[in-house]
């Protein structure tokens, strides 16, 4: 785990990857105020438990959650966390049916509170907006905290070491244009600091070019319908995206 402080009181934890061959962790964000904390998604059960853990260890207790979109690798941590109020979209729902969760794990992953407007929470001295955000997933909600960082899940998704990816779309091709057009949403927030749901949090030029190398890729997915290699998708993109095997995906 690497835990960094990215103001006195926004921690970014960051885990490694599950595979040796991915270079992409996960990412678990706590907004603290005194003895308490508000998590930002919960990556998998380890993962959450070593983040209570180490606040724990300070006196600091969890005591709300924020749950960015409901992929496993965002709220399976949950199951460390229990009886603790989160938050997530009403479109929850949708995400679990995408994948045939089974009505035990909805009913154990239903959020305590449901969000489908922008929504500003107030957390002792602190401001968090939830602002729904379809995209990577139907149900994204993207968190700004204090008017200083966004939490973007998996709109731009980067490698531990930094370098960006390529999206993952979930349901291939079709869902370029979605993902096309959450970036032309989150070009509004480029002020202020990413926190993605995988990578280091990022400022300033490297906001616009990631958004902007994105875009690249998928304006070539749709104008191909997907018949496309991996090599020419990228050739307008000003840097390499990694995670190349997802692209077969993206095409599909």
């Amino acid at each position: 785990m690497n835990k960094i402080q990215l103001s006195n009181d926004v921690i970014q934890y960051m885990f490694p990857p599950r595979s040796e061959t991915s270079p992409v962790g996960y990412n678990i964000v706590a907004v603290i105020d005194g003895d308490k904390a508000l998590l930002i998604d919960v990556a998998f059960e380890d993962y959450a438990k070593q983040a209570m853990d180490d606040l724990s260890a300070k006196g600091i207790t969890i005591d709300k959650i924020i749950i960015t979109h409901f992929h496993s690798d965002h709220y399976s941590g949950l199951e460390a966390l229990p009886n603790i109020p989160f938050f997530g979209s009403i479109r929850f729902h949708e995400t679990f049916a995408f994948y045939k969760t089974s009505e035990e794990e909805i009913r154990k992953y239903t959020p305590t509170t449901t969000v489908d407007t922008s929504t500003t929470i107030e957390f002792v001295r602190h401001k968090l907006e939830l602002i729904p955000a379809p995209g990577h997933s139907v149900d994204t909600l993207l968190v700004k905290i204090n008017d200083q960082f966004l939490c973007v899940a998996d709109e731009l998704v980067f490698a531990n070491s930094g370098e960006q990816t390529l999206p993952y779309l979930c349901a291939g091709k079709s869902d370029a244009k979605i993902q096309m057009d959450a970036l032309d949403n989150l070009e509004k927030y480029s002020h202020l600091t990413m926190i993605p749901g995988h990578g280091p949090a990022f400022e300033g030029q490297k906001v616009a070019s990631s958004i902007k190398n994105l875009r690249a890729y998928l304006k070539t997915i749709i104008e191909t319908d997907g018949n496309v290699t991996y090599e020419d998708a990228v050739k307008n993109c000003e840097y390499p995206l990694l995670c190349s095997d997802w692209h077969n995906n993206n095409c599909s």
